[in-house]
């Protein structure tokens, strides 16, 4: 169910006073490198054309912090001045979906 995870995402967000320009969701197996999932497309085009100033992801669905992609995407933010947050997920905001 991703209504949970949107939930989890969207208190993040407010608790730093940002505010939630679109919500998009990705159903993509998470080892799928991201650059290759479902909804990458809208993502870059949300901050390409600045509809979005950043992304917000829980912990473990976006890339593994320190590897290459990860290293890839930061710079891909950097060049257009945007963001990655990352939110934890606490035992009662477990997501719904697991690594396939």
């Amino acid at each position: 169910m991703v209504t949970k995870a949107v939930e989890t995402l969207s208190r993040h967000a407010t608790a730093r006073e940002w505010e939630v320009a679109e919500v998009i969701t990705d159903t993509s197996p998470l080892p799928m490198p991201i650059f290759e999932r479902e909804q990458w497309t809208a993502v870059k085009e949300a901050i390409n054309d600045r509809r979005a100033e950043g992304i917000v992801a829980l912990r473990g669905h976006v890339c593994v912090a320190g590897t290459a992609t990860h290293a890839e995407l930061l710079d891909w933010l950097a060049y257009r001045a945007a963001f990655l947050s990352v939110a934890e997920v606490t035992s009662g905001d477990r997501a719904e979906r697991a690594p396939v």
